[in-house]
């Protein structure tokens, strides 16, 4: 079970729908979980989002490659919106789910969420 939102989790993406709903779990089955490093912060201190993106693209590959027994590819991402900020030493864990799926194609949703590292003071 997850922590719920605000204690050490919280969702850091979600589709344009669910924004007005966050979540307090994952939705999907756990696909990557990393650590967020010094090297992936953008001037801010905060991590980029594109290093999210790519884990992310990563995660769906991943769904996408075991659904379809073989290769796989992304072409398009519809949306994404980013409800918090990842810091360094977060871990960040990715969940994906096969949303449709056409006769050369699937829809995939992936969340990523992560778990506040402490901090020492």
């Amino acid at each position: 079970m997850w922590p719920r939102a605000g204690a050490m989790a919280g969702a850091i993406m979600a589709d344009s729908q669910d924004v007005a709903v966050q979540a307090c779990e994952p939705s999907g089955t756990p696909v990557i979980r990393t650590i967020a490093m010094p090297a992936d912060t953008n001037p801010a201190g905060d991590i980029f989002g594109g290093w999210l993106m790519a884990h992310m693209d990563l995660a769906a590959g991943n769904v996408a490659t075991r659904r379809a027994r073989g290769r796989a590819a992304t072409v398009a991402v519809d949306a994404m919106t980013f409800l918090s900020p990842v810091l360094v030493g977060d871990e960040v864990s990715f969940f994906g789910e096969i949303v449709a799926t056409g006769r050369s194609s699937m829809r995939i949703r992936i969340e990523a969420w992560r778990g506040r590292a402490r901090r020492r003071r």
